[in-house]
């Protein structure tokens, strides 16, 4: 898998290189050999900054594989809860898109099958 990083008004740390990682792995997992041929582009952006310690940041993934593509964005007070939801945000959209699928998969079998009982009467 290759991971493009980019951080826009945002330097990025190596903790959060490696926290970005482990979630960006956990996501894609479900792709199964798929996932080694995956491009992964992360950004990662800060969005304002605020009085306090108060800012707001933005993380992105856009993950593209044999032609399908999934994104999921998140924008949340740490950057460390963004990319969780960007994380659940893939998870569910790879999920999805397999649900749907194997479902085709099934309907064309059962095509297949109504039509070939349609040839033995």
């Amino acid at each position: 898998m290759n991971i493009i990083f980019k951080g826009t008004n945002y330097t990025i740390t190596p903790d959060i290189e490696k926290l970005c990682n482990d979630r960006i792995d956990a996501a894609t997992r479900m792709l199964g050999a798929d996932k080694e041929k995956a491009l992964v582009e992360v950004e990662l952006e800060l969005v304002e900054e605020r009085k306090n310690n108060n800012a707001v940041y933005r993380a992105e993934a856009n993950v593209s594989v044999d032609g399908n593509f999934y994104r999921a964005e998140s924008t949340r007070r740490s950057m460390q809860n963004a990319i969780s939801d960007v994380k659940k945000g893939l998870s569910n959209e790879i999920r999805k898109d397999r649900g749907k699928n194997s479902s085709m998969i099934k309907d064309g079998g059962r095509a297949m099958k109504s039509l070939l009982r349609g040839f033995r009467r």
